[in-house]
């Protein structure tokens, strides 16, 4: 939201599940700036880190970290996750799909509140 409110543009929200089809989409711009929000923007998220890094990988023609999978579950995101009540423990596996889906998630202001749309 801060970045839409800054005028960044164009903008999009990530997750490992459309990693791909978001650094396909931002390849073409001249600047990229990948922010890993964490937890509420002040605590680092390992999860969020890690797909930055992905994401930044893949912009670059690199190879996909093969220990990426394992960093992620041995942190506290999938500890917090996986020890929640409300949360189903397949929840985890889906989060975790990477490239599950072959869009990316652009985000704008619409009537002061953030739309994500697929693109």
């Amino acid at each position: 939201v801060g970045a839409l409110r800054s005028g960044a543009a164009p903008v999009y929200a990530a997750s490992l599940v459309v990693a791909r089809a978001t650094a396909d989409a931002v390849c073409g711009e001249p600047t990229v700036t990948i922010v890993a929000s964490g937890l509420g923007g002040t605590v680092i998220a390992d999860e969020d880190e890690e797909t930055a890094d992905l994401i930044t990988d893949l912009i670059g023609g690199q190879r996909s970290d093969p220990d990426r999978r394992r960093r992620i579950l041995a942190g506290d995101g999938a500890r917090r996750l996986s020890t929640t009540p409300w949360i189903d423990p397949a929840d985890l596996d889906l989060c975790l799909d990477t490239d599950r889906f072959g869009f990316a998630l652009e985000a704008t202001m619409d009537d002061g509140m953030a739309v994500l749309t697929r693109s």
